[in-house]
């Protein structure tokens, strides 16, 4: 697993430079990836990964799918 933590962590900054040049849609891609490949106990990654999700949808005028990802986010703090 530690050989492979920092591919995850990877997907989520690679997630937030996106975030940076308004690359939305890239921003949800990566950041789902990062949740989908992180180990379960890793809630810390998951949850900021879930809320670059809600930032992104959120800037893409999607409200209900911004709160949806800030509901997940908040279970995980």
């Amino acid at each position: 697993y530690i050989r492979f933590a920092s591919v995850y962590l990877n997907l989520h900054d690679l997630a937030e430079v996106r975030m940076a040049q308004q690359q939305h849609d890239r921003v949800v891609q990566l950041a789902a990836k990062s949740n989908a490949l992180a180990s379960p106990g890793d809630a810390a990654l998951r949850s900021a990964n879930w809320r670059l999700i809600a930032k992104a949808r959120r800037a893409q005028g999607d409200i209900s799918g911004a709160r949806e990802a800030d509901r997940r986010a908040g279970s995980l703090d």
